[in-house]
């Protein structure tokens, strides 16, 4: 990072040797102006013509050398001159420590020009050097480290200068010039640019040529125009604050010390902060606004001078500091040189980038002269004003006349920076906005296209400020005719619109060939939902059409102001802190040999995709789960209620987190030594806390499935080497679990009832959950961690443990978030059990982490009163597997479900017969999802924004897939995946305890075919596929086929050794009445091949089913095999 550059070994050594150097010169200096002025000499006149001259003599060398200086810096090694001038600087002290000894002002002003000229030629060094040892994204990081490590040593060169004695500055003086000469031989080696340059030693001629070199580049003579202003009112107060304090204020020298800590502080600091506000842009936007605040503060200082009563004897710095003109003069003394440092920083940096790679230091040499001519005719005119009986006071009221001359030209030179600038401050001031990767938007050349989310009326202000070049803005006519728009003409173009004109895009395209960089929102309106909306396609038209490259920008963080549409659904703030990321450059490209309809549906899609993966990147998934929490708690307010259970036992935000808080501090000391948990218990608030409440005590929630057989939950707990488990004996007893409460003790581990750990809990530790709970402590814990282990379904043997991260699960929230609008105002209703993954992370995790008040119910299977409930709460948004929505179909009233919105299915694929009864009988459309445990779970999902029938949605923004070629299979291929919310890996029962890492690529097993607008569709398991007379035949396929013509059984198709062809089907049927024949008519009247009819039928009454409701093949087969 550039902020860090200061540690690096090619930057601190240069840093350190010029921080020496002007330590020196400002000891040097300060020492010799204190001991003319409070020793030598006595009236104001002569002192105050005294420190002129010497400021004078120390510049001249700048303007008569600096041409000579930038040559040689250009022709030989910078690296090499620097040790040279670093070596000659000792020898000057050790020369100025005898002189000193003589007192003698006029060889003490010889040596000071001697100085002067050493630091002439080591100027265009160390500037010339930085861009040669920095990246170009780090010039305005090293200028202001330069600039402010300048300051610093002008600080402690005029502090120790006033305090030192004379034999202590001399010593000094001699060791730093030594340490000088260290650092300057560890400043990496360089070769000279330019070997073979000519240099004259007509130092005439050479001024000329080097300012004709300068003037011959506008911008780079601007700039240094513009910085020696800077330095012209920078001579002109550290000079004139000696005569000032000693003869207008008659303090001591310490006044003196302090006003000159405070300029160097001033300008340090207002580097500093130049380089944060910028980082990185070399950009001017700041300059007109910090000239205008050096021409009110010069002015301050002269009002507060004036007609200050000189008093009879000196004013200490306790008494100085007494007086309100005291304190005044040091605000705005040090808010002038604050302003000087965010002045002069751009400046130098953007001289450096547009100045010619061959004759950098010449350029900088040229910027010395004119700097140095600014100087000494600042020290001349004070001079000769003062000769001529003019005031000290006067002589600020003179400068500070000119220096509103020179602000009033620059804002007429730069108006919409000055604008931008202002903008920028309060926008920084109210809204503390933060903004990231506006180099991007360089990369993207000058034909670029922005795009950019729309969530506030700030959103148009916060681009036109923050982005550092003048944007074309895509406006509604209707808009752009509005008075208050147009007093933003300053910051942007506007390129008005006609909506209804469909040629209106033409504009737009010539815009963009004009190499201007347009903005668009391509969702065409303010979201009322808080996240993506319709995305039209005109913005993906022009991409296309112009060929310009596509700037994603996500603004975060403006949606919880008062400018947003989303207040009712979130907590709204006045000032909300506001984030902004400009992402990486994209192209995009549409289909060419095809209509212009399909043209616009592919651009249309391509950039809603630019657009989700836009708004992913920038979400902050990289936190624990815990922390997420909060953040929610903070969005939507403590008093937010979000949670009930069946008992109709309602919590807020507030309460949620203070019992997760309370409970984990119990949790803690309960399981010390222990790193997890398992939790066996039925959707419930009690589970919902204690999964929270385990991740505050830094505890991983092993999430038991309490519908296995005794074999497998046994498994269960040994694969993840569980000591305790957390359960109720209400629900043991209510769920006859008791089985499984044995299996808990068989196993080694201890069961833990709530009923009785409630009681147990002491006052000492409820006591200590209150107070983290009032300090919001958040949990300290990397993202990468495990947050949670699931179980496979056991369908292909003993069940594996899936263990996923805190970036996993939130990864995966945030991806449903962006496709399914859910807000604050949803009841969602949730009776998937948390140990399958869908209900854990789709039906708990997610509404709590978004403001979606969920109600948990205990048991899916209660098709009467799941629907009741439905009605009841009022819900919006129902989850459940196929067999759970279809028994709920069933037995529902036709209103029981008139709100709901969402109706997702998952888990297993989604039956013609239920979507169909469900849109026929509530008009709801179910939204068919698709994933696996190891995925956390989703992996796409159908949304009302993009829906197709017979599909599983499309594949959810920044998970990238693979289709693996399996032979025979026609269609489709294996699915692989790499994605964020992958899991870490598995643990196995023949390797307790040990994490078996997930795979780069994780291989679904699933057969899937991909349409050209990313709809998925699964054509079955790569394991459930049958090779029958040569041809591969998929089973699923053969089982959807046969569930139109059984449609309330319940079946599953396996497949046997045939000796003819291989492989025969055999289908397990709970119709007693099903037969062959029936089967050969069916599937001829689908057209489907005789080649996909089962061989066999087997019926039974009750098939083997899984917990979560799916046809359990294992065991089939087993019973098949038995037979």
């Amino acid at each position: 990072m550039a902020n860090k550059i200061w540690r690096e070994k090619r930057f601190f050594p240069l840093l350190a040797t010029q921080f020496l150097g002007a330590f020196n010169d400002n000891l040097f200096k300060n020492t010799l102006m204190v001991f003319v002025a409070y020793k030598l000499l006595a009236d104001a006149q002569t002192v105050n013509i005294y420190a002129n001259l010497a400021a004078g003599i120390f510049i001249l060398p700048y303007f008569l050398f600096s041409a000579f200086a930038g040559l040689l810096a250009d022709k030989y090694s910078r690296s090499q001159l620097a040790r040279i001038l670093k070596i000659s600087e000792l020898v000057l002290m050790i020369a100025a420590a005898v002189i000193f000894m003589f007192n003698s002002p006029n060889l003490l002003i010889f040596m000071l020009f001697l100085m002067g000229l050493q630091s002439t030629f080591f100027g265009p060094i160390k500037y010339a050097l930085l861009p040669q040892l920095l990246k170009q994204n780090e010039l305005v990081a090293g200028n202001a480290y330069v600039e402010a490590s300048t300051y610093i040593s002008i600080i402690l060169g005029s502090i120790l200068g006033t305090l030192l004695p004379i034999y202590a500055s001399v010593a000094l003086l001699i060791a730093c010039a030594a340490a000088g000469v260290v650092s300057a031989y560890k400043i990496p080696q360089t070769a000279g640019v330019q070997p073979d340059l000519k240099i004259s030693f007509n130092l005439g001629r050479q001024i000329k040529e080097n300012i004709g070199l300068i003037r011959s580049h506008t911008i780079v003579f601007r700039t240094i125009i513009g910085a020696t202003w800077f330095w012209v009112l920078g001579v002109f107060f550290l000079t004139e604050l000696f005569p000032l304090c000693s003869k207008v204020f008659n303090t001591e020298k310490s006044v003196v010390t302090m006003f000159l800590v405070l300029f160097s502080v001033g300008v340090g600091v207002g580097s500093v902060f130049c380089n944060k506000l910028l980082k990185g842009e070399v950009s001017v936007v700041y300059v007109p606004i910090s000239a205008v605040g050096l021409c009110l503060c010069s002015f301050a200082v002269y009002l507060l001078s004036c007609g200050f009563a000189t008093p009879a004897q000196a004013l200490s710095l306790t008494a100085f500091l007494s007086l309100p003109r005291g304190v005044l003069l040091c605000l705005f003394l040090f808010a002038f040189a604050f302003c000087g440092g965010m002045y002069v920083v751009p400046l130098n940096a953007l001289m450096q980038k547009k100045a010619p790679k061959k004759c950098t230091a010449s350029v900088i040499a040229g910027n010395n002269i004119i700097n140095s001519l600014g100087m000494v005719g600042i020290s001349l005119l004070a001079v000769v004003l003062t000769a001529l009986g003019f005031k000290i006071t006067t002589l600020f009221l003179f400068v500070s006349l000119i220096s509103a001359g020179v602000a009033v030209y620059i804002c007429m030179l730069l108006p919409d920076a000055l604008v931008r600038s202002l903008f920028r401050s309060l926008l920084k001031l109210f809204f503390r906005v933060e903004v990231s990767g506006v180099q991007n938007l360089q990369r993207a050349g000058s034909k670029a296209l922005i795009v950019a989310n729309h969530i506030s009326l700030l959103d148009g202000v916060l681009i036109a400020a923050y982005l550092p070049r003048k944007i074309t803005f895509a406006i509604d006519s209707d808009w752009g005719a509005k008075w208050y728009v147009q007093l933003f003409s300053g910051l942007v173009d506007f390129c008005p619109l006609n909506p209804a004109n469909p040629l209106a895009i033409r504009t737009l395209i010539d815009e963009v060939n004009k190499n201007k960089t347009v903005m668009i929102f391509p969702e065409g309106r303010i979201s009322v939902t808080g996240s993506l909306m319709k995305v039209y396609e005109g913005a993906g038209v022009i991409a296309a059409k112009t060929g310009a490259k596509i700037v994603p920008l996500r603004i975060d963080g403006a949606q919880y102001s008062k400018f947003s549409y989303i207040g009712h659904f979130v907590k709204t703030q006045m000032f909300p802190k506001i984030k902004m990321f400009v992402l990486p450059p994209c192209e995009l490209s549409v289909p060419q040999n095809v209509s212009m309809r399909e043209k616009r549906h592919a651009a249309s899609l391509k950039l809603y995709d630019i657009m989700a993966a836009m708004m992913y990147r920038t979400a902050d998934i990289d936190m624990p789960l815990f922390n997420s929490l909060l953040q929610a708690e903070r969005l939507f307010g403590a008093k937010h209620k979000i949670a009930l259970d069946m008992q109709k036992k309602t919590l807020s935000y507030s309460q949620f987190v203070l019992k997760s808080y309370v409970l984990g501090a119990a949790y803690k000391k309960l399981l010390s030594g222990q790193d997890k948990a398992g939790i066996l218990l039925p959707n419930s608030l009690a589970a919902a806390v204690s999964f929270f409440a385990l991740q505050y005590a830094g505890k991983i929630p092993v999430m038991l499935n309490f519908s296995l057989g005794a074999k497998q939950f046994e498994s269960c707990i040994k694969t993840v080497r569980l000591q305790t488990v957390i359960s109720s004996r209400r629900f043991i007893e209510a769920g006859k679990l008791e089985k499984l409460a044995e299996c808990v003790k068989n196993s080694g581990a201890e069961i833990v009832y709530l009923e009785d750990f409630a009681v147990q809990i002491s006052g000492l530790t409820k006591l200590k959950g209150i107070k983290k709970y009032l300090r919001r402590e958040e949990v300290k814990t990397s993202a990468n961690k495990p947050a949670a282990i699931l179980f496979t379904s056991g369908s292909e043997g003993l069940p594996k443990a899936v263990l996923l991260s805190h970036r996993n699960i939130l990864a995966n929230v945030q991806q449903l978030r962006l496709a399914v609008p859910f807000n604050s105002k949803d009841v969602f209703l949730n009776a998937l059990p948390m140990f399958h993954s869908f209900g854990l992370t789709v039906g708990t995790i997610l509404p709590l982490l978004h403001g979606v008040k969920v109600c948990l119910y205990p048991s899916p299977l209660h098709y009467r009163i799941i629907p009741e409930l439905t009605y009841d709460l009022q819900a919006t948004a129902i989850i459940g597997t196929d067999a759970f929505l279809y028994g709920y179909g069933r037995m529902a009233s036709a209103y029981d479900f008139f709100l709901i919105r969402f109706a997702v299915a998952g888990g297993e694929k989604l039956k013609e017969r239920t979507a169909e009864l469900w849109m026929k009988k509530f008009g709801v459309r179910i939204f068919e999802g698709y994933g696996t445990t190891e995925l956390s779970p989703v992996i796409s999902v159908n949304t009302p924004m993009y829906y197709k029938e017979n599909t599983v949605g499309r594949i959810l923004p920044e998970i990238k897939y693979k289709l693996q070629k399996v032979a025979g299979v026609k269609e489709g291929g294996k699915l692989l995946l790499q994605a964020d919310n992958v899991m870490l890996g598995y643990m196995k029962a023949d390797k307790p305890g040990v994490l078996q890492k997930a795979e780069s690529w994780y291989d679904t097993g699933d057969i899937v075919k991909i349409d050209e607008d990313g709809f998925a569709a699964i054509c079955g398991r790569a394991k459930r596929f049958a090779k029958i007379g040569g041809e591969m035949v998929s089973l699923t396929a053969v089982e959807q086929a046969l569930e139109k013509i059984y449609p309330n059984a319940v079946l599953g198709v396996l497949s046997a050794a045939d000796d003819k062809k291989g492989e025969k089907l055999v289908l397990v049927i709970s119709e007693n009445t099903a037969n062959l024949p029936e089967i050969q008519r069916g599937f001829k009247e689908q057209g489907i091949s005789e080649l996909w009819c089962p061989k066999e039928v087997v019926y039974m009454a009750e098939p083997p089913l899984l917990g979560s409701g799916k046809f359990d093949y294992l065991t089939a087969q087993k019973m098949l095999d038995e037979r």
